[in-house]
């Protein structure tokens, strides 16, 4: 308490409010190391240090990144038979062919009807089959076969039958009545 009282009168000339002196004097105390510990108190709290407007002032040393060539980066070939991202109505993916490469990670993707569609990588999957391939042509869908033993005759339509509906039973609502409750 000593300590906020005296950090208050050395601020005594300073035009802010006293709420805004208290958080700057906390704020202070908190990002300071502590002389037993070494630590902060709020880097003991959270676990790292808190950036202040002097840590904004000290030039930032960040980690240099090599870049290799080889990176894992995904890549497509003309003509390579790829699920591509749909933003037009509920179906999220829909077939394509990778027509060529645009820049780095774009690419020109023919779906439907001959549309072109540019698309980033990132949404662009790979679904296994090239167009050409065998497999692609050979996709077998099962198909019911028919008994030949039966046929069916379509049955000979004579005069109009009325179509019978059931009628709704309805209820009358019960609603509060006074004469029952003797009001």
């Amino acid at each position: 308490m000593q300590l906020v009282k005296k950090k208050l009168r050395s601020m005594r000339s300073e035009p802010e409010s006293i709420i805004e002196k208290l958080e700057q004097i906390l704020m202070r105390y908190r990002v300071v190391p502590h002389a037993t510990t070494g630590k902060s108190p709020s880097g003991l709290l959270i676990g790292r240090k808190i950036r202040t407007s002097l840590d904004l002032m000290l030039p930032v040393e960040l980690p240099v990144r090599e870049i290799n060539e080889e990176s894992p980066t995904r890549h497509f070939n003309s003509g390579e038979r790829v699920q591509v991202r749909d933003y037009r109505g509920n179906q999220k993916w829909i077939y394509g062919t990778i027509k060529r490469k645009v820049g780095n990670v774009h690419y020109d993707v023919i779906v439907g009807e001959g549309r072109i569609w540019r698309r980033h990588v990132n949404q662009i999957r790979p679904c296994g089959l090239a167009e050409n391939s065998n497999h692609w042509h050979k996709v077998r869908v099962p198909v019911q076969k028919r008994s030949t033993t039966e046929t069916t005759q379509p049955e000979p339509v004579t005069g109009q039958t009325e179509v019978q509906r059931l009628e709704r039973r309805r209820n009358v609502p019960d609603r509060l009545n006074y004469e029952r409750l003797g009001g």
